[in-house]
């Protein structure tokens, strides 16, 4: 009998057997007898018994299938999470990742992948850190394209993106389809479904209301392509840093993204409220007085529709 003690649960055992000395002539069968919690045993049966040895060393070769953990946030809601928090989900069932989730809000049920809240976290970075991801999941971080890539690969999560301007306005941009390509592709970004709500949106019917067009005298038409689809240059495109890049966006945006013609939005930008200019976190839509000033915050969550 041989019995192996294990740190998680297995769901299922696969096992060899070898003698050290393989010039001797040698048959065993062998069976794996009882798969239990943190443990398997296996059976080794002799069947050479006139083979001329009495005792050889044996080696047993084992591979295990653990148990299936929650593949994302809304794994773990439905069976009764409810409080927003770090938990580890499991990619793939079996790829250990720890993640922010969002629990309570708007359905619960959310995977945070990306937040922008303060500056202590240096969104400026290369390739390699985009890759496997950076940062304070309780605070700022970028969850990493490779991880993002493994949570949306199914073709069937929808992304929300949560946004407070420079004067406190909450914006929300919903997707019902988000998902990026493999790293061969440089995790080219597919995102459509667009729905938009923000507070005071190009109310004409109150001049007070017009400060976040920009401008005091802004027409309707203009006010509306304001609060458009920031991400609309995005789709379609590839990533890119400052050391993988065909152009000079992550240097003047000091940023990676999924760039456009430099496109409409900064989400990883430099976190600075209020701030105007490229370099810093902003949506087209987010600005008190023209475009293009620093987010308060931001927040990115993804969820299987």
């Amino acid at each position: 009998m041989y019995m192996k003690c294990l740190n998680e649960v297995p769901i299922h055992v696969d096992a060899t057997v070898k003698p050290s000395d393989s010039s001797l002539p040698h048959q065993f069968n062998l069976t794996v007898k009882r798969v239990e919690k943190y443990s398997f045993l296996v059976e080794i049966l002799r069947t050479d018994l006139d083979s001329g040895w009495e005792n050889i060393l044996l080696t047993v070769h084992w591979t295990a299938l653990m148990k299936a953990g929650p593949t994302d946030c809304r794994k773990l809601y439905d069976i009764g999470y409810r409080k927003n928090d770090l938990y580890n989900i499991y990619l793939d069932g079996r790829t250990k990742l720890e993640v922010y989730c969002d629990l309570e809000n708007h359905g619960g049920g959310w995977t945070v992948i990306q937040r922008n809240v303060d500056n202590r976290t240096d969104f400026d970075r290369n390739w390699s850190d985009y890759k496997t991801g950076f940062g304070n999941k309780l605070a700022s971080f970028w969850i990493g394209l490779e991880n993002i890539r493994a949570l949306t690969k199914n073709g069937d999560n929808e992304l929300r993106i949560d946004i407070t301007t420079c004067n406190n306005t909450k914006i929300v941009a919903e997707y019902s389809y988000f998902m990026v390509g493999p790293e061969s592709d440089r995790y080219r970004l597919n995102i459509t479904g667009y729905q938009h709500q923000q507070e005071k949106i190009c109310d004409f019917g109150n001049p007070g209301n017009r400060w976040q067009c920009g401008w005091v005298g802004i027409n309707q038409s203009l006010c509306e392509k304001r609060v458009s689809d920031a991400m609309i240059r995005s789709n379609g495109q590839v990533f890119s840093t400052k050391d993988m890049t065909e152009n000079d966006c992550p240097n003047s945006r000091l940023a990676g993204w999924w760039y456009g013609s430099c496109g409409y939005t900064n989400l990883n930008g430099k976190y600075d409220p209020c701030k105007r200019g490229f370099p810093y976190a902003h949506w087209r839509n987010g600005s008190p007085e023209g475009l293009r000033h620093g987010l308060r915050f931001v927040e990115m969550k993804i969820r299987p529709r």
